[in-house]
This record gives structure tokens, C-alpha cells and sequence, in this order.
């Protein structure tokens, strides 16, 4: 062979060496250079869905039998090793799915479930322990991890009493000077007598380290716990940040489900559930910026759906209450007493049926010895069992009854009270007076009746309160009933307001002084400061003549006398402060709204008559004080309430136009 053709062909080998050379020179730079997790996540694909993990608090139920007793505050948080979390997705029973999106959430730390071993003094990929002495071992753990993070963990044991860690120095994420970033960690501990936390530590360009936050800590046993905090980078040479995690003294310290990423903003999304069901059923999923989905199913097996039930509300719809003699008993004061109570949420509990009461001799409530006989000791706060309560475990309602006792006297015109006490099966208790021949009130004319609390009479009729809608804010509707059985519990409430009524009438008004009688013409009329209303102002022919009015008081209105105009007459009240009614009052033929309360015999004594009041009656409250004399109250109200729907028709002209339709189904 020519030598031309050697030397050519020796040239083409060199080129081919040289080449070589310089490509192994570079797999070898980049081999030597440190791995940050910014450098390594292009050529990794993510193929694995995120994790979703629930915490509830309180973390386990805190009433009897399963139920929670209060509101229940739920937090989802999703993870993801590689892509980080795009959203997190929930339903809460029958409703729409929420949605709660997130950006700059990619995981920067490699290997940060400890899945994958390594040639490292922990025996983990990508980890070393901070210090390496007898006292100190690491390990990866295959029999526990944090929920969701199969198959394994990172174990610390230490005998020591300092500081030991892991950390991911070796493969810190890249950072910049004052970026916002977010950090997390699972942890776990046994038998720690010091305390286990997650340091964030930060490189300088030069290498070295310093401490940049670090979260709370947990001690003693615990189960798995994330520890999470959000931090800015605070030194202008950082480069990079990483995790050292560990343990202050001898203990065990479990490790799971690291994460770093270059959001402030935590992977997580919370709720509170506040109402009372039998079944709450949550179902939850989350998406990474990979489009991988987490899968969920409220079926076997269950995934990502949790379920719980609150009652929050005590016992409550009082009802049906009465006392009876027994036949040929020894006196009309030894009665049984009874009444009817529901729990509509968890049901009635059978563990609790008892009873207490108060005599006009005795004080505070408890039970004589021996029921039968009022010269036996009295044991105060005392109880006795019911002859008849809850039959079964969960029944809705029920039927308390006392047993046979004796009140010792017929002093009727001071209530004798009994002390009912029901529990339903969340736990909630809750007692409720029952006045023997207790006042009551009677509302007729079908107008609705709304409250913006809840409505808890202390006795009750024999027959009905109202025959129209009873109306709730509150959950309890005691010793008050509609022969209609219409009632609306949890509505809205609703407050009125003097100033906005008073600019909603016509711009025409009167003035009164604090002596003007009533008018006996229509209009609008306005005393700025309290009223009384006594007979000397009430003219001669008010009762007898017809207008339509509205007077504003602002002030109080103090109501002394009987007042009855006709029937096509219309006379409204609006109060700014209180409305007193007298105790001699037992007429009273107007309308009344106020922002105070109504008081029904502001200046009772003992007793006093009935008081019938026609047309309607708003008040952010109105105090029931009338109690009828002697065995009265068995067949007459304390209060008796005619409901008038001719103020909305006849006092239309005294109000400003407004956009009102009327339509009959």
C-alpha cells in the first residue's frame, strides 16, 4: 500500500481520536458537575399522577359514636416528585366540582420520596447525613411511609444528643437571590426526646452553607405529620437551596415526601363544612403540569373520598307538653308532666332520661327523696329518672314522661317548673323548662310568624299557637306549634330599620310634640323623642273615626291605655327604640314596628290579663311578661295575636312607589 494512502488513512484515525476525545471529555464534565434538579428534570418524564392527601380538624370526631359535634375544616394538599401540581379538584356531597389552580410548583429535589437506593452513607440516592459518627444511622425503610408515598422511606436513629440529619446537599436546587419559594417534608417520629424539624439551608457560590428558615417541630410519637413553610432567599450569592432534616436528641425520625418549589404560594385547598347531615361525602383528585390525573372512587375500593356526619344541634321541637292528675290521686298538685322532644339529625339517645324541678318552696332545681312527699330532704341539682323516655337508640322522637310527684301546694299563680333533660346520639344535650299552667301565647288571622333567633316558649296550649307558617333563623322551634305543621328552619333573618322606613314614606310629614294627642286624620306624622300614649291623649273620637296613618317614633313608645280604632281605619307604629306596654293594657288595635323590643307588661308585678293585640307586630324582640291568674292559663293565652293583612293595601299611598307585582297561582 502507498505510503500516501497510510498517511491519509493515519490522519483520518487521529481526527477520529481527537473527536473522541473531546466527547468523553465532556461526558465526564457532566458527570463531574453537581446534579441540581433544574439540570436533570428535562430529560426525566413524568408519567406518575400526583398525590392528594385529606386532613380533617378536628383530626378525629369529637362527639359520641362517630359524629363531629362542630364544624369540620377540611385540607387537601397535593404533591408531585417530578412536574409539580397543576390543580387540586373537589366535590362536596351533591355539589358542583371546585377547582384551586397553581404555577411554579415543580418539585426541585431529586428522589424526594426515597425510592430509589444509592451509594451514599444513608444507603439513598442523592441524601447524606449531615454528621457522620456512631451515635447516627441512616437508612431507607420499606415498611412505613407517609400516606400516598409507596414503597418506602427514610429512617434517622439516633442514641446521641445533638443535632443528626439528612440532607440533599449533594443535589441541592438551583435558586436565585430573593426568589419566594416553598418547602415541605412528612415526618414522623418514635420515642424522640428532643425535637424533629426541617431546616432550609441555602449554598453560597463559594460552597458554603447557611440557614435560611426552619419549620415547626414535633416530639415524643407521633403519626405522619407534614411540616411545610414558605421562605425568600435572603443572601445575593445563593445559589442554591437544600433540606436538612433531623432530630435534636435520641429517637427515631421517619422521613417522607420532601419537596422544594419556586412558588410562595402552598400546594393545598381548604373548606369548612358547618352544616348537620347524616352523610358528608367529599371526593378529591389532583392534576400535575404533566396532565397526569389522580384517580378517585367512592366505591370499593375506596379512593380520595372520605366521608363524615356532624350534629352540631342539641335536642330541640318541644312539644305536645302537659301535666295530668292521676285518678283519685292524693292531690291536685301530685302530677305527671310530660312532653314530646325530637332530634332530627343523629336521633335521640336512650343512655340519658331524667328530670328535675322547682317548686315555689324549693330553689334551685333537684328532686325530693322520696317524689311523693315534699318533708323529705331536698337534694339541690339533683335528678330523677323519667317513667317513660326514649324507647330506642336514633328515634327522631320521643315521649318523656315524669314520674307521679308531688309540687307540694296549690299556689297556681307561681310557676312550678320541671327540668326536662334529653341527649341525642352526637352527644349534645340540652334541658328545657316545662312551666305546669304556664302562660302561652295564641296567634290568629293565618299571619306568618318569623323569628329571627329561635323561638322557645315555656309552656305551651292545648290546642296549636298558630295556624300559619312558623319561620326560623335558628334550628329550635319549642312549645310552639302551627295546625298547619309549616315550618322553615335556618332561613335568613331579617332587621329592620326606622330610617330606611322613614325614607321610603312621602316627603309630606307632620310634626307631634311629646303632648300632641293622637291625629285622627291621615298622613304621616313624626315625634323626634320618646311618646307616651296615655288616655288623656287619645281624642274622643279617635275610635270612631277613618284615616290611614303612620307615625314615627324616635324615640320609645310607652303604651298606657287601650287603643281600638275601626275596622277601616289603619294606624301603624314605627319606633326607633322600645315599645312598653303597660300590664293594665288589654287592648290593642294598631301595628307596630320597632328596632328595640316589644315588652308586653313592662311594669309587671305578679299577674296580669290577657292583652290582645290586632295587627301585625315586628320587633328585633319581643318579651312575652304576662302570666295569667290562677288556673287561667289552661284555656286562655297570655298573649293573643290577630293578624290584619289591611295595613299592606290601606297604607300604600303613604309610601313612595315601589316595584311590586301581584299574582295570584
Amino acid at each position: 500500500m502507498p505510503n500516501s494512502y497510510i498517511q491519509h488513512d493515519l490522519k483520518k484515525f487521529e481526527k477520529f481520536i481527537t473527536l473522541c476525545s473531546i466527547f468523553i471529555l465532556t461526558i465526564n464534565s457532566i458527570l463531574n458537575e453537581k446534579p441540581t434538579r433544574s439540570s436533570v428534570m428535562a430529560e426525566e418524564l413524568d408519567n406518575t399522577p400526583p398525590i392528594t392527601t385529606i386532613e380533617l380538624t378536628p383530626s378525629t370526631p369529637n362527639g359520641d359514636n362517630g359524629w363531629y359535634t362542630t364544624p369540620v375544616n377540611i385540607k387537601l394538599t397535593a404533591s408531585d416528585t417530578l412536574s409539580g401540581i397543576k390543580s387540586i379538584n373537589y366535590k362536596l356531597n351533591n355539589g358542583s366540582w371546585q377547582t384551586t389552580t397553581f404555577s411554579d410548583t415543580q418539585n426541585l429535589i431529586q428522589n424526594s420520596s426515597f425510592e430509589t437506593p444509592g451509594a451514599t452513607n444513608t444507603g439513598i440516592e442523592s441524601w447524606e447525613l449531615s454528621v457522620d459518627d456512631p451515635e447516627v444511622q441512616a437508612s431507607q425503610y420499606v415498611k412505613d411511609y407517609a400516606p400516598g408515598y409507596e414503597v418506602s422511606s427514610a429512617l434517622l436513629e439516633t442514641t446521641g444528643g445533638t443535632w443528626h440529619a439528612i440532607s440533599n446537599f449533594s443535589a441541592y436546587a438551583s435558586a436565585t437571590p430573593y426568589d419566594s419559594m416553598s418547602a415541605s417534608a412528612w415526618l414522623k417520629v418514635d420515642n424522640a426526646e428532643g425535637n424533629a424539624y426541617v431546616k432550609i439551608m441555602g449554598v453560597k457560590n463559594d460552597n458554603s452553607t447557611y440557614e435560611i428558615a426552619r419549620t415547626s417541630v414535633i416530639s415524643g410519637t407521633t403519626g405522619w405529620i407534614r411540616k411545610s413553610l414558605n421562605f425568600t432567599i435572603p443572601n445575593i450569592s445563593t445559589k442554591g437551596v437544600y433540606l436538612e432534616i433531623g432530630l435534636e436528641g435520641p429517637g427515631a425520625l421517619y422521613i417522607d415526601g420532601t419537596n422544594i418549589n419556586s412558588s410562595i404560594q402552598d400546594t393545598s385547598t381548604s373548606l369548612t363544612v358547618g352544616s348537620d347531615s347524616v352523610l358528608h361525602t367529599i371526593q378529591y383528585y389532583s392534576v400535575d403540569n404533566q396532565g397526569n390525573t389522580e384517580t378517585y372512587s367512592c366505591n370499593e375500593p375506596v379512593k380520595n373520598c372520605t366521608t363524615f356526619k356532624v350534629d352540631q344541634t342539641p335536642p330541640s321541637n318541644w312539644h305536645d307538653s302537659g301535666a295530668f292528675r292521676q285518678v283519685g290521686g292524693p292531690s291536685d298538685h301530685h302530677l305527671y308532666v310530660f312532653t314530646n322532644v325530637s332530634d332530627f339529625v343523629s336521633g335521640l339517645s336512650t343512655e340519658v332520661n331524667k328530670y328535675q324541678y322547682v317548686t315555689n318552696t324549693t330553689s334551685p332545681y333537684g328532686v325530693y327523696t322520696d317524689l311523693e312527699r315534699c318533708n323529705t330532704p331536698w337534694i339541690a341539682g339533683g335528678f330523677a329518672d323519667l317513667e317513660y323516655g326514649v324507647l330506642a337508640d336514633e328515634d327522631s322522637d320521643a315521649y318523656l314522661q315524669t314520674q307521679h310527684t308531688n309540687f307540694c301546694n296549690s299556689t297556681w299563680r307561681i310557676c312550678k317548673t320541671v327540668k326536662f333533660y334529653a341527649q341525642d346520639m352526637a352527644g349534645n344535650a340540652t334541658t328545657k323548662n316545662y312551666c305546669i299552667n304556664g302562660p302561652w301565647i295564641k296567634l290568629r288571622g293565618n299571619g306568618a310568624v318569623k323569628s329571627n333567633n329561635n323561638i322557645d316558649m315555656l309552656a305551651e296550649p292545648e290546642l296549636p299557637n298558630t295556624d300559619a307558617l312558623v319561620e326560623v333563623a335558628g334550628y329550635g322551634i319549642d312549645f310552639f306549634t302551627s295546625t298547619q305543621d309549616w315550618y322553615i328552619r335556618n332561613s335568613q333573618a331579617y332587621h329592620t330599620s326606622y330610617e330606611e322606613i322613614y325614607n321610603n314614606t312621602i316627603d309630606t310629614k307632620t310634626s307631634m310634640g311629646a303632648t300632641t294627642n293622637l291625629p285622627t286624620t291621615s298622613g304621616v306624622f313624626v315625634r323626634n323623642g320618646s311618646y307616651t300614649l296615655s288616655s288623656s291623649r287619645v281624642p274622643n273620637n279617635h275610635s270612631t273615626a277613618t284615616f290611614n296613618q303612620v307615625i314615627f317614633i324616635n324615640g320609645d313608645l310607652t303604651i298606657s291605655t287601650n287603643l281600638n280604632i275601626r275596622n277601616e281605619s289603619a294606624l301603624l307604629f314605627v319606633v326607633s327604640g322600645d315599645v312598653l306596654i303597660r300590664r293594665t293594657v288589654t287592648d290593642l288595635t294598631a301595628a307596630i314596628i320597632t328596632n328595640g323590643t316589644i315588652y308586653t307588661a313592662y311594669d309587671i308585678v305578679n299577674t296580669t290579663a290577657t292583652l290582645n293585640l290586632k295587627g301585625f307586630y315586628v320587633a328585633e324582640t319581643i318579651d312575652f311578661q304576662r302570666t295569667l291568674q290562677g288556673t287561667n292559663n289552661e284555656i286562655t293565652p297570655s298573649e293573643n295575636f290577630t293578624y290584619e293583612p289591611k295595613y299592606l293595601v290601606q297604607l300604600k299611598s303613604l309610601f313612595k312607589p315601589t316595584n311590586t307585582r301581584w299574582q295570584v297561582n
